[in-house]
């Protein structure tokens, strides 16, 4: 049975929604460390021309910025922007 998706935390959700650029969608996030999360963005359009060469190879397909954020005092504080290609 595949493992199930864990949700982002709906307060760090609503500080990417925020941060969200024209049409960009939050396409996943790891939690690196504890206490820290990098939230991956795509461009709706991006993602959808590249779905399909993601599911044929298995795996990401595309590029966009990432989010870093770190719990500090029990609140989510925003870190940076960096870049993702796959």
């Amino acid at each position: 049975m595949a493992k199930a998706k864990r949700q982002l935390d709906s307060a760090l959700e609503a500080l990417v929604r925020e941060r969200l650029d024209g049409d960009e969608m939050i396409l996943g996030w790891i939690e690196s460390r504890p206490g820290e999360v990098t939230v991956r963005l795509i461009s709706e359009e991006l993602h959808r021309v590249c779905a399909p060469m993601a599911k044929k190879f298995g795996r990401g397909v595309g590029s966009g910025r990432s989010l870093t954020f770190r719990r500090q005092d029990g609140q989510w504080a925003f870190q940076g922007v960096g870049g993702w290609i796959s």
